[in-house]
């Protein structure tokens, strides 16, 4: 049996979570088991989701004043010994920050196998750039391995760190996440929604966050606004950001052509009874959101930036376009006037999605470099 521990902040509704969640069970048939390390404030609201299926859930949270020394040693030495303890054959990475002080421990306690994986492109400023090439460099020569979620973020820590990662691609759930069946009557589950019937529906999902320019849907909507009175934008998620975005959609008279749904467990009905995918990010890793909408036969527009470039093929099954409110709003009308379009794009976004974000492959993947690392 392999047994592998995954340091994570808190264990939220997200990305790297949720990848292991849908996974688990395949790994655990290759007998291989989970134990998740939540080192936020918090355990996180998904946890108990990981111990539903089985996946052990350690707090140890690290909070800020940890910068001190007197409290730093007594974190590491309790986490050491959990380590010695429990005696895992590899523990797996994800924090961004302080990841350092996990690896090096990690080989201090005897784990033979220790992976970092990086899950998207910062470009941290000049003293953190320093660090974080330093540290990479450090834990490259101690044996640490170093793995990526898609071509942009390789891309970007061998040219920006001199990073080399083994990129293994992140993946979907495809029990959850699928294009809408013949069974399924697209107008019975827009009613379910309280979603108008005959509305073009434009959606995005994530956070509400600036780097994610949901305000550039919003703009686009309010110019086509009058012109395509059927268009409606829907947004799932929640952040910081949520209610300023709602207040726009209302002092732009947009409200009764908008819904903001919030987190929701049922995702894939708000996806299949779209019609388009919008993702105006400023840079990805590479987004689960996206995916998702792939797997269930969603066409994409999105900024040609990192992370979204990965998953949109221009003119294939979506439109790439230049950062600007302009682009957005030219290539959803494109898309509204063009039925054959979404349809042929969205046929080919779960083509790709099957093609290249495959969980099995990506499994097995991660099973051969656990198995290939030399202590």
């Amino acid at each position: 049996m392999m047994k592998i521990l995954h340091v994570l902040n808190d264990i939220k509704h997200s990305g790297a979570e949720l990848m292991l969640h849908s996974s688990y069970p395949s790994f655990k048939q290759k007998d291989v088991t989970f134990t998740a390390l939540a080192t936020g404030k918090t355990r996180g609201s998904f946890s108990s989701e990981f111990e539903a299926i089985g996946i052990r859930v350690v707090s140890m949270p690290l909070v800020k004043s940890l910068k001190l020394p007197f409290q730093f040693f007594p974190y590491y030495i309790r986490y050491y010994r959990f380590l010695k303890r429990e005696k895992f054959n590899v523990v797996h990475i994800h924090r961004m920050y302080l990841y350092f002080w996990y690896a090096i421990v990690a080989k201090l306690a005897g784990v033979n196998v220790v992976v970092r994986t990086v899950h998207n492109v910062f470009r941290p400023g000049r003293l953190r750039y320093q660090q974080f090439y330093l540290s990479r460099k450090i834990l490259s020569f101690l044996g640490v391995s170093f793995t990526s979620i898609g071509p942009s973020v390789q891309d970007h820590e061998l040219k920006f760190f001199g990073n080399k990662t083994v990129r293994i691609n992140n993946w979907y759930d495809p029990l959850k996440f699928y294009p809408l069946q013949p069974a399924e009557s697209k107008g019975s589950i827009r009613k379910n929604l309280s979603i108008p019937p005959g509305a073009l529906v434009i959606i995005s999902v994530g956070s509400c966050l600036p780097q994610k320019n949901h305000n550039h849907i919003i703009a686009a909507s309010a110019n086509l606004a009058l012109k395509y009175p059927q268009l409606f934008y829907l947004h799932l998620g929640d952040g910081p950001l949520c209610r300023e975005e709602q207040e726009v959609i209302e002092s732009l008279n947009l409200k009764s052509n908008s819904l903001f749904a919030g987190n929701v467990n049922n995702v894939r009905d708000y996806l299949i009874c779209s019609d388009l995918y919008v993702m105006p990010s400023d840079y990805e890793g590479l987004s689960i959101s996206l995916l998702e909408s792939m797997a269930c036969g969603l066409p994409a527009v999105g900024y040609d930036v990192p992370g979204v470039r990965d998953l949109i093929e221009h003119e294939i099954n979506g439109y790439l376009i230049p950062q600007s409110v302009d682009a957005l709003t030219t290539a959803i009308e494109d898309l509204i006037l063009n039925k054959e379009k979404r349809f042929t794009f969205g046929e080919q976004s779960f083509k790709i999605v099957q093609r290249d974000y495959n969980m099995t492959t990506s499994v097995d993947q991660f099973i051969t470099l656990y198995q290939s690392i030399k202590s």
